[in-house]
């Protein structure tokens, strides 16, 4: 009788690598972010330690990469909610509020024309980000490439620009699928990783809509 083979089964990491600088963060800390300090609960960190992670990007230095395997998410912080976290003096942020913090890029030839709707406002239809309230208040590139983010990528630049407050890269956190683009900081930032076992709790609370 032959032996049947099993599926094999592929498990997301539980812990993100840590760089030098980075700082694992606890729930009360947490609470200090913009996006995690209105929920109704606290995100439970301590159950999965090494799940999300404080990280300090330098202008021009890249976040995700475009094709790579993910299975994270990523939500880019206030610079004022950072001095709580780590201190004024060592936050080192003079961060222009006019200026983007990171911009998605599109580095094939893909033409993927969609809706300017991103993946993550038709994930949660109650949310939008700062960028789409700036961008519904003036008009839109008529042809977008859809992206896993806050905002589409313009067809014409190649770019979609994102600001303090924004989340990316949801549907790699979701469901492991490759970057769908390469996110380079466009200002010296401090980015938080999570993992879905983060994302899964967020998305479960009521004051996160």
């Amino acid at each position: 009788m032959k032996d049947t083979l099993k599926p094999l089964t592929v498990k997301p990491e539980v812990e993100l690598e840590l760089r030098n600088g980075d700082q694992i963060l606890n729930s009360q800390e947490l609470a200090g972010f913009e996006l995690f300090g209105g929920l109704k609960k606290k995100v439970s960190v301590e159950k999965f330690p090494g799940a999300i992670v404080l990280r300090r990007f330098c202008r021009g230095e890249v976040i995700c990469r475009q094709g790579e395997a993910g299975n994270s998410g990523f939500y880019i912080t206030r610079s004022e909610d950072v001095g709580k976290v780590v201190g004024d003096s060592n936050a080192g942020l003079e961060r222009d509020a006019t200026v983007p913090v990171a911009a998605a890029i599109l580095l094939d030839n893909t033409r993927r024309i969609a809706a300017t709707k991103g993946w993550f406002d038709k994930l949660n239809p109650f949310s939008k980000s700062k960028s789409q309230r700036r961008s519904n208040s003036r008009s839109r590139a008529p042809e977008m490439i859809a992206n896993d983010g806050p905002v589409d990528i313009d067809y014409q630049t190649r770019k979609g620009f994102m600001y303090a407050g924004d989340v990316f890269g949801e549907m790699s956190c979701m469901t492991l699928a490759p970057r769908s683009a390469t996110v380079i900081a466009e200002q010296d930032c401090y980015v938080i990783e999570f993992l879905r076992s983060i994302f899964d709790q967020l998305q479960k609370d009521a004051g996160y809509r």
